[in-house]
C-alpha cells in the first residue's frame, strides 16, 4: 500500500511498521527526529517530495528499503541515529539513489547492499561508516562515491567504470579494499587518508589516480595505471615481492 504523509503538523509513527511506498509531502516542521527502537520496513520507494524541515530517520532498529530513494530539490533526508544501526537496500529489482536534494548518511549508520540486481547511484554519495556488500553491485555511474569507513564484503561489488566515476577513500583510520570488491576498471581513484589504503585485489585505474594523503599499498597485486598520477603528499607502496605496477596509457604518462 502507498502511504503519503501530508498533514500540516506532527510526524508519522514509523517505528516497527511496514509500508509499501512511503512519500513525505507536508509542511510539517516536526520531521527532523523520527525515532524508535524497532525496524522500519519500506517495501517500495522512499520519496521526499516536500517537508517543512529536514526528514531524519533516526531509528536505532534500522531501516530496510526495497525500492528507490529520491530526495527532491531543496529537501533533506538523513539517516542519523544516536547509536549503531543499518540502512539496508534489499529490493528484488535494481534500486536507485537519486534526487538533487540533500542526502546524509550519519556516522552511526552502516549501508548494506543486499540486492542481487544491484543499486545504481544517480547522485554523489558519502558514507562515513561501513559499506557492507552482501549481494549485488553498487554502480557509481557518473558520480562520486566517498568512503570514510570500511568495506565489508560477502559477494557484492562496486562498479566505478563509468567515464565520469570517482571513488574517494578519505577515512581517518587505515582502510582496505577486500578481494574482488571492484568489478572492472576504476575510472578515478582518490586517496585522502593519512593512515593509508591497502588493496586486497589488483586494480586498474582508467583515468586519474590522485594521491592527496596517505600510502596506497598494493600488497601482492598488480596496480595498472592507464592515465595520470596527481600527487600532493601521498605515496604508492609496491614493495611486496609479488607486486607489479604497470603503466599502459595511450598518451605520455607522468
Amino acid at each position: 500500500s502507498n502511504f503519503i504523509f501530508s498533514v500540516a503538523t506532527g510526524s508519522p509513527g514509523l517505528s516497527g511498521r511496514t509500508y509499501g511506498y512511503l512519500e513525505i509531502n507536508t509542511a510539517s516542521t516536526n520531521l527532523n527526529a523520527l525515532i524508535g527502537g524497532n525496524p522500519v520496513t519500506i517495501n517500495g520507494n522512499l520519496t521526499i517530495t516536500a517537508a517543512g524541515s529536514a526528514v531524519n530517520f533516526n531509528h536505532t532498529g534500522g531501516v530496510s528499503i526495497a525500492g528507490n530513494i529520491s530526495v527532491a530539490s531543496g529537501q533533506t533526508l538523513g539517516f542519523s541515529p544516536a547509536s549503531a544501526n543499518t540502512l539496508t537496500l534489499s529490493g528484488t529489482a535494481q534500486q536507485t539513489i537519486g534526487g538533487s536534494g540533500t542526502l546524509t548518511i550519519g556516522s552511526n549508520t552502516t549501508l548494506s547492499i543486499n540486492n542481487s540486481n544491484g543499486v545504481a547511484l544517480s547522485r554523489n554519495l558519502t558514507l562515513p561508516n561501513t559499506l557492507t556488500l552482501t549481494s549485488g553491485t553498487i554502480t557509481v555511474g557518473a558520480n562520486t562515491l566517498t568512503l570514510n569507513g570500511s568495506i565489508s564484503r560477502t559477494s557484492g561489488n562496486i562498479d566505478a567504470s563509468n567515464a565520469s566515476a570517482t571513488v574517494v577513500f578519505s577515512g581517518s583510520s587505515a582502510q582496505s579494499i577486500p578481494a574482488s570488491t571492484f568489478t572492472g576498471n576504476i575510472n578515478n581513484l582518490t586517496l585522502n587518508n593519512s593512515a593509508g589504503l591497502t588493496s586486497g585485489q589488483s586494480l586498474t585505474i582508467s583515468n586519474a589516480l590522485t594521491l592527496t594523503s596517505g600510502t596506497l599499498t598494493t600488497g601482492p597485486n598488480t596496480l595498472t595505471i592507464n592515465g595520470s598520477i596527481s600527487r600532493s603528499s601521498g605515496n604508492i607502496n609496491a614493495s611486496n615481492t609479488s607486486a607489479t605496477v604497470g603503466f599502459s596509457g595511450s598518451a605520455a604518462q607522468s
